[in-house]
Parts: C-alpha cells; sequence; structure tokens
C-alpha cells in the first residue's frame, strides 16, 4: 500500500440532527484521517458484489482509496442527556458507490475499536485495546506542535499503530480553522481476521471530514 496523502484532521465535532428529525444522541470527538492509495484491485475486494471503488477525481485527496480513521469520543449524551459509553477506535473505509449509481459515500469494511462498541452499527468491528496519547505545545495563538499516539491491539493479533508529529496552523476568525503539516510519521498495521459487512446497505456511511 502506497500513501497518497495524509490528511490530518483534529477536530471537534458535535453530533446535531435537523429540525425535522428526532434527537437521539451528541457527542464530541477527536478524529485524523489517513488516506492512502493503494491496488484497486485489492480494494475492491473487500467490497460486496454490484460495488465499486469511487475515488474523489479532483481536491487534495484525488485518487485516494482507502482510509483509516482515528476516533477519540471525548463525551457522549443520549437523547435525556445521560452519559453513554465513548468511541475509540481506528476504522477502515473505501470511498464506494453502487454500480450505475452517481452517488457516492464512504464503506465501512472494518475495524478495530473498544470492546463497548462491538459490533457496531455496521456490524463489521473487531474488538481491542487502544491506547491513546495526544500532546500539544503552544507558544502563540497562530501556531501549535501536536504529538498523536493511535495505538490498537486485538486478542488475535490484529494490530493499527500510529506515530505522528505535527504543526498546525490556526486561522483567526470565528472560523477558526487548522491547517496540519506533517513532521513526522511511523505507521504499521496488520489484520490477520478481516470483518466482512453482512449486508451493503448496513455498512454504507457517509462521512463528512471537517
Amino acid at each position: 500500500m502506497r500513501a497518497l496523502l495524509f490528511a490530518f484532521t483534529l477536530c471537534t465535532v458535535a453530533g446535531a440532527v435537523g429540525a425535522a428529525e428526532k434527537f437521539s444522541s451528541s457527542n464530541v470527538d477527536v478524529r485524523t484521517v489517513i488516506s492512502f492509495k493503494a491496488s484497486e484491485a485489492a480494494v475492491q475486494k473487500v467490497l460486496p458484489s454490484g460495488w465499486v471503488v469511487a475515488s474523489p477525481t479532483s481536491g487534495p485527496l484525488k485518487g485516494f482509496n482507502v482510509s483509516i480513521n482515528f476516533i477519540e469520543t471525548i463525551t457522549a449524551q443520549d437523547a435525556e442527556g445521560k452519559s453513554v459509553p465513548v468511541f475509540r477506535g481506528a476504522v477502515l473505509a473505501v470511498p464506494a458507490k453502487k454500480a450505475g449509481s452517481q452517488d457516492t459515500g464512504v464503506f465501512v469494511f472494518t475495524g478495530l475499536v473498544g470492546p463497548e462498541s462491538v459490533p457496531g452499527a455496521y456490524g463489521v468491528y473487531v474488538p481491542a485495546k487502544a491506547a491513546i496519547e495526544r500532546k500539544v505545545r503552544s507558544e502563540s495563538a497562530e501556531k501549535s506542535d501536536v504529538e498523536e499516539n493511535w495505538n490498537f491491539r486485538s486478542e488475535d493479533g490484529s494490530a493499527i499503530v500510529v506515530e505522528l508529529r505535527m504543526r498546525e496552523a490556526h486561522s483567526p476568525g470565528a472560523n477558526q480553522k487548522r491547517r496540519s503539516t506533517l513532521l513526522q510519521s511511523r505507521i504499521s498495521f496488520g489484520f490477520i481476521r478481516w470483518s466482512r459487512p453482512p449486508k451493503p446497505f448496513e455498512a454504507f456511511l457517509t462521512m463528512s471530514t471537517v
């Protein structure tokens, strides 16, 4: 697998619903996304019959076909405001669409996550021990140095380990945009057992990167 682009997103996301929808829960997450370009044939094998890889054709993620989404939920509450178990995991996904369709999204095909989140909404997660460490050093409001260590290991020997060192530039104003520059990285991962989605629609998820 060849790395095409490291798209690091360190963000805080609050779950929300539209006015016409029923509120079910809310959560605040920190996420880091790493995107790769791998063998097209190998990636196609994780998709069910009738689905195809749909890599972006433009923009900074042009050509990527698999991503690792590192997610740490800081706090989560149900509709009544009661705390619920948080999510900690490394989720693997493929940009995909149903053959003949123009609607694309992200197909979640496996992931190493905390035992409390197994099997997950898509029925594909593998339980793993999670160790997450994050350090931030800032000498000004416009710039900070960030170190992240994500370590997920399951009992069957599957593992995803990532160590990152980044420099973040903070844009002033109401939007508070951040731009990260990779300074150093160490990435290793391997699966002994691959979880496969039981039904295409249950594993199909559209994800947005903030």
